[in-house]
Parts: structure tokens; C-alpha cells; sequence
């Protein structure tokens, strides 16, 4: 259920109620005869004062105060609601009795028993299920301001991989919890994993819609067996899962392989033009690389590992569980050596298990949309998970910032000089603070310490003097977000010498401080998106001509102008122009870069004619989403044989049929072409 924000507000009822027709579990406006469902006491549309029904209040009467309705979808509404006596937000989820049949309640009643099951900072947590007077089924949840995984993908794109890895940790963490519980999600995927904070450092995950769940209790056996669905969702779904094998906790950790490799590539592992084509890529294909999906990004060797042996065809080679997954994510996190790392032993085929015919997949969806819906039996911990057990730990001991940053411990009333001490006595050399801001005092206990090669932090709690504590001798990589550049911290990183990533984005700065960071000499990445830049700003970036990557998206008026001069940037192999004011001219100076693998140009000016320039160019990742491109452009990008990942949806002017066209074309090649949803079969 995709959540729209809403800014419907109850009133507290002291304006005199208006009588209001009541249909169907919604009422009219009087005033502008607009439906308004019976939790509003307010229009929305005008704000007229609606009563309520009696029974609906009863039933919540004295235990919550409706505030807005924050999503809708096809089986239900949520939500917003206060808890007056406790002073606490919540969600509350309630069913659309009109359209609910037997399945919808079974599966409603199913997520609110698996959740309710579970308590753990990751996971969403249901606090009462129960029926209103009206006898419409409502669920109390955890209110999570923030936005889902898939909604920030489709925002942004890929996440790079060392702000994704606390995202990745956290749901591991999360699902172990809930597999010890003997609780299957079933369906885990960008959509069903909320970040509270998305502009944090680390995010906090809450895992949520177990509505698919599978639980130890011999009563949800039967209830959800008749349903006639494909239990889960094709893109994420295990081989086992898709041919209606018995499936257990493997099957989540090959779905939660899925989820990372498209945050790490921005694409999904596997994807057809339809459902059975797609299950049947899960069946018998291995997915390429993420290097290979993603060529202008670094992925770390192990963290290829990692990601593939979660994708094994064959359950009894992928990590045994979400523990054992756990474990090797936070030492790539830290660059700890994973054991028994065997890449050559990953086989472009899958397991003679799953290697089927197109007959034999569709008698397995029928098979599986009527198998009988089994029990998750725990199972008593044996010696080898003890082993795991204990090693977990012993990593967790040794990494507790890591796992405090990433939702395993609370970090309530810690500070950054806390936080660093720790950092720095575990002998730390990447640091990155969880969701805190930086202070002064934080700066000055690592001031000068050799040992740390990255830093990312905010910065709005830093004062001009903190800066001059920023002194690292072997710092390459520096995450300074949301500040401003003054004289001190231009000093600072004039100062550390072997610099090589900075990320400034959201910064305020001069021109004088421009030309400064453009002297840094061994500087080979440079994001100053959101930062107000200008087409004079991309003058003195001109300048910088060892830059291999540069983001300078979400800057409107950087203009053709601007984008002239980037031509002297000629080592640059990854580009992001989203929202800028370039149009099809200003790409022809492009052209010259051919070292330019990775371009984005999402929310731009671009036309039929700057993808005919763009044709030309050595691309292997490509973004024209929400652009001005039309029907002509197929004939252009149908030609990039060089292409591995291209966006081309939001584009009204483009018919969905030929989306397919380049779709299916780009497919023989290898290519994964992301369309508009209603282009797809």
C-alpha cells in the first residue's frame, strides 16, 4: 500500500455538527456533498463538522482522537490517530468492509496475529485487532513517520552501498527475530520496509505488512489455503517460493537478497515483461553481477559475495539464516575478511532442482495457488546454531557502534563524543554517525587520529572552531551534509591530504570556498547536489579535472552554460544532472567524455534530439525519466547495445506500447529497462 500524506485535520467537535447522510460506511457532506469516511469528523474538502456515527464512536470512544488519513488502498484505509491518555501516536489500520471478502479478513486477521507475535525495534508492532461496533476489522499499529524503501529508490535511484549496509543489517536483525519466533514474512520487499529518518546517516528500518506471514499455529493453516494467490510477490520471490515447494526462513533471505541487490543497482536481479516469465528467471537464471548491473559504482568483493550467495537457486547453499547473513554484513561493513569467500564457486546455472520447463513452472503456480498453507515449525536450537549464536555476538561485542547505529541497542542519551570514544576504542577507521549530529567535543577527541579513512556526519551542531579539530592525515572520504562551508572547515579540508570522496551536498558556501575545494588535488568524487549551484559554480568545478564522479543534481539553474565547461572534466565516468536546467544542446558537449559510463537526467529539459546525442555515447547507465522524450526516442536507445540499466518512465509522451518494444529489445541484450507500471504486461 503506497501512503499519501494527507493534511485532513479533525477538529475537536466544539463547532456545531451538520447532519449528514450516511451510505455504506461513509457519509455525505452537506455542504459540498463530498464522501467522507466515518473516522473524519471534518470534510476534507471544506472542513464542515460532520457527527459521527454512534457506533463508530462507541467503539473508539474515549481511547483515540482520529488526526488525518495517511494511505489507502485497495483493501483498506489508515490511519493517524492520538491516544489522548498516553499522549502517543498510532496507526490504525481498518479494513473496507464494502469491498472485504473471506480472504481479505483471513489475511487482515493473519498480519495482525504474525506482528502481533513479534517485538523488536525493527519490526512493526500491533498493539489490538478487533472489530468496531460496525463490525468493519481494525488494527492499532505503531504510527512510523518517514517513507518506504521503494519510494526512496524511486526518488533517488541506487543507495550507495555504505549507507545501504545499516539499512541491510537492520533487517536481518529484524527477521531474525521474527524466524526465531517461527514467523515467515513471505514478502519482503522495497515497499514493505520503512525508514523513520530516510535523511539520516543510518536509517531506522521498521520491517511491516506481514500480511502474507507464515506462523507456527496450526489455525492459520487453513484460512489462507483457499485463496487461489501466488503467496508473494514475483520480483522477490525464491525459486522454492515460486514452484510451491515447502518454503522456510531461506526463502526470506533470498527475498531480502533481491531487496539489495536493486537498492545497491537500482534495478531488480531478475525481471520479465509478466509474472510466469519472471518466476521462470528465478527458476533457472542467475542474475548478472551488481558490478556488471551497476558499472560506475564500487562494490566491494565481498558484499558481491554476500549479495550472491543470498541468490543461490539451491536453499542449502545460501546463508542458513538471517543470523549467519547478519554476521558477514557487518564485516563488510567494517572491512573485515568474510570466511570461506569462494566467488568462482557461484555457477551461471542454477541447481538441477529448480531447472524447469515452461510446463512444469505453470503447473507449479497452480500447484502453489492451491497448496496447503503449512506450518513454520520452530525448531530447538542445536549446536551449530549455538555456534552461530555465539560468533554473532562476539561480532557485536567487537561492533557495538555499528549495531547501535543500525536499530540492535536504543542510542537514547548518547552523544557524538560518546559515540567516537567508542568508535575509536574498537579501532574504528570508518565513522559514521548514527542519526546524531557531530559536535564540537565529538570532533576534538579524534582530532589526529591516523587510523580513520572515512567520516560521515551532520553537521548543523559543529561550530566554526569545532571545524578546526578536522584533521585526519589519512582521510579519503568525508560526509559533511546540511552546513555551512566557512573559513574554518575550507581550512579543515585544504588540510587533509589524501582526500579523495566529498559529499557537500545541502551545503551553504561562497564562490571564494569553490575555488578552494577546487584546488584539492587528489579529489576523485564531488556531490554538491541541493546546494543552490550556478552555471558560474560549474566554471570553477571545470577546473577540478581529476573528478571521476560528479553529482551536481537537484541545482535548476545550472544551465547549457554550466554544462559547456563540464567538457574539460574529461576523466569523469558518472554524471548526475537530475533537475538541472540542461537541455538537448547543452548535451552535445558531452559528447567528448568518453570515459562517461553513469548519466542522469531525470526532471531535465531533454528531448527525441539530445537522445539522439546520447546514442553516440559509450553510456551504460542512463536515467531520462520525467523528461520531454517521446515515440522517437525508441529508435535511438534501441541501438545503445552498450546499455545495462536505462529509466525511461514518467514520460506521458512516450506510449506504453513502444515502452514494452524497448523493453523486450533491451532484454535480449541483457539490459534491464525500468517503464511506467502501466506498461508492463
Amino acid at each position: 500500500m503506497r501512503i499519501s500524506q494527507s493534511k485532513i485535520q479533525v477538529t475537536d467537535g466544539t463547532a456545531e455538527p451538520a447532519s449528514a447522510e450516511i451510505t455504506s460506511g461513509k457519509r455525505t457532506c452537506p455542504a459540498c456533498n463530498v464522501a467522507v469516511h466515518k473516522a473524519l469528523s471534518t470534510c476534507p474538502n471544506d472542513g464542515t463538522v460532520i457527527e459521527e456515527p454512534p457506533a463508530f464512536k462507541r467503539s473508539f470512544a474515549g481511547k483515540y482522537q482520529f488526526v488525518a488519513q495517511i494511505g489507502s488502498g485497495g483493501m483498506g484505509v489508515i490511519y493517524k490517530a492520538k491516544q489522548p491518555l498516553l499522549d502517543r501516536y498510532y496507526a490504525i489500520k481498518m479494513l473496507n468492509v464494502q469491498k472485504a471478502n473471506q480472504r481479505m479478513l483471513a489475511r487482515f486477521h493473519q498480519e495482525a496475529k504474525a506482528a502481533s507475535t513479534l517485538n523488536h525495534p525493527n519490526v512493526i508492532s500491533v498493539h489490538d485487532f478487533g472489530f468496531t461496533d460496525d463490525d468493519d476489522p481494525y488494527m492499532v499499529m505503531d504510527f512510523v513517520e518517514g517513507m518506504s524503501l521503494a519510494a526512496l529508490l524511486q526518488s533517488g535511484g541506487a543507495i550507495p552501498y555504505k549507507e545501504a549496509l545499516g539499512i541491510f543489517i537492520q533487517i536481518a536483525t529484524g527477521m531474525n527475530h521474527a524466524h526465531i519466533l517461527g514467523v515467515l514474512h513471505r514478502d519482503l520487499k522495497p515497499s514493505n520496509v520503512m525508514l523513520t529518518n530516510p535523511e539520516s546517516v543510518v536509517a531506522e528500518v521498521k520491517i511491516v505488512d506481514f500480511g502474507i506471514a507464515k506462523i507456527n499455529k496450526a489455525e492459520e493453516s487453513s484460512s489462507l489455503t483457499q485463496t487461489g494467490d501466488v503467496f508473494g510477490s514475483p520480483l522477490y520471490m525464491s525459486p522454492e517460493q515460486a514452484s510451491g515447494m515447502k518454503v522456510d526462513a531461506r526463502s526470506d533471505i533470498y527475498s531480502l537478497g533481491c531487496l539489495m541487490y536493486e537498492v545497491l543497482t537500482g534495478a531488480p536481479p531478475l525481471q520479465a515483461d509478466t509474472i510466469i516469465q519472471t518466476m521462470f528467471l528465478h527458476l533457472n537464471q542467475m542474475p548478472m553481477t551488481m558490478s556488471e548491473m551497476h558499472p560506475s559504482a564500487h562494490f566491494p568483493e565481498s558484499l558481491e559475495y554476500v549479495v550472491r550467495k543470498c541468490l543461490e537457486k539451491d536453499p542449502s547453499l545460501r546463508y542458513q539464516s538471517m543470523l549467519d547473513l547478519k554476521v558477514d554484513l557487518v564485516k563488510v561493513s567494517v572491512d573485515q575478511p568474510i570466511r570461506e569467500q569462494k566467488y568462482a564457486a557461484f555457477s551461471k546455472t542454477p541447481s538441477a532442482i529448480f531447472k524447469l520447463n515452461w510446463l512444469q513452472i505453470a503447473v507449479a503456480i497452480l500447484a502453489f495457488a492451491a497448496a496447503s498453507y503449512t506450518i513454520f515449525e520452530r525448531r530447538e536450537m542445536s549446536v551449530e546454531s549455538e555456534r552461530r549464536e555465539a560468533q554473532a555476538r562476539s561480532i557485536e561485542q567487537k561492533f557495538t557502534s555499528d549495531l547501535r547505529s543500525i536499530g540492535s541497542e536504543p542510542l537514547s542519551g548518547i552523544d557524538g563524543e560518546t559515540f567516537v570514544k567508542q568508535e575509536v576504542a574498537q579501532g574504528k577507521s570508518v565513522i559514521s554517525f548514527p542519526g546524531l549530529s557531530a559536535d564540537d567535543s565529538a570532533l576534538k577527541y579524534i582530532e589526529g587520529n591516523p587510523n580513520i579513512i572515512s567520516l560521515s556526519m551532520r553537521a548543523n551542531d559543529i561550530s566554526r572552531e569545532g571545524f578546526t579539530h578536522l584533521k585526519f592525515p589519512n582521510l579519503k572520504r568525508l560526509d559533511v551534509q546540511e552546513t555551512e562551508i566557512t573559513p574554518e572547515l575550507m581550512t579543515a579540508l585544504l588540510n587533509l591530504p589524501k582526500l579523495d570522496h566529498l559529499n557537500l551536498s545541502k551545503t551553504r558556501y561562497t564562490r571564494s570556498s569553490l575555488t578552494q575545494i577546487s584546488t584539492l588535488k587528489y579529489l576523485r568524487s564531488l556531490n554538491l547536489c541541493r546546494s543552490n549551484l550556478s552555471d558560474d559554480d560549474c566554471q570553477i568545478i571545470a577546473r577540478m579535472t581529476n573528478l571521476e564522479q560528479l553529482r551536481i543534481g537537484f541545482n535548476p539553474q545550472i544551465t547549457d552554460k554550466g554544462i559547456n565547461a563540464l567538457k574539460a572534466l574529461t576523466n569523469l565516468t558518472a554524471l548526475d544532472l537530475n533537475n538541472t536546467s540542461v537541455s538537448d544542446k547543452g548535451l552535445t558537449v558531452l559528447k567528448s567524455l568518453n570515459k562517461l559510463q553513469d548519466l542522469q537526467l531525470y526532471q531535465t529539459h531533454i528531448s527525441d534530439d539530445g537522445v539522439k546525442t546520447l546514442a553516440k555515447m559509450p553510456l551504460k547507465r542512463l536515467s531520462l525519466s520525467d523528461t520531454m522524450i517521446g515515440s522517437k526516442s525508441i529508435q535511438y536507445l534501441s541501438k545503445m547495445s552498450q546499455i545495462k540499466y536505462l529509466e525511461i518512465h514518467q514520460n506521458p509522451q512516450m506510449p506504453l506500447q513502444l515502452q514494452r518494444y524497448l523493453q523486450d529489445k533491451m532484454a535480449a541484450q541483457g539490459a534491464f529497462v525500468k517503464i511506467d507500471r502501466g506498461a508492463q504486461r
